[in-house]
């Protein structure tokens, strides 16, 4: 799956979850920019592990890292679904 495809997805996911449709970026910070408190971003991490068919390992992934902005979360579901540590940068 391309990482255009992954971000339309995620974009897609992050407005069904906020119940809004807003204008998202790979840029937008997730707490700051998209208003997510920690129910949604719960809500928002279920919902792609469920979309993707992927999960995200307490143990080994720095989820404040990944769940900072949207180009972090792009390319670490690439990294889940294309096993590819050197994924390229997320397409908008």
């Amino acid at each position: 799956m391309d990482e255009k495809e992954i971000f339309s997805r995620i974009v897609r996911i992050i407005n069904h979850v906020l119940e809004e449709e807003s204008a998202v970026t790979k840029e937008n910070i997730l707490i700051e920019d998209l208003l997510f408190d920690s129910v949604s971003l719960l809500y928002l991490q279920v919902s792609i592990e469920d979309e993707f068919d992927i999960r995200f390992d307490p143990l080994t992934d720095d989820f404040g890292s990944i769940f900072y902005n949207v180009d972090n979360l792009c390319k670490d579901i690439s990294k889940k679904i294309n096993g590819d540590e050197n994924s390229g940068e997320c397409v908008s």
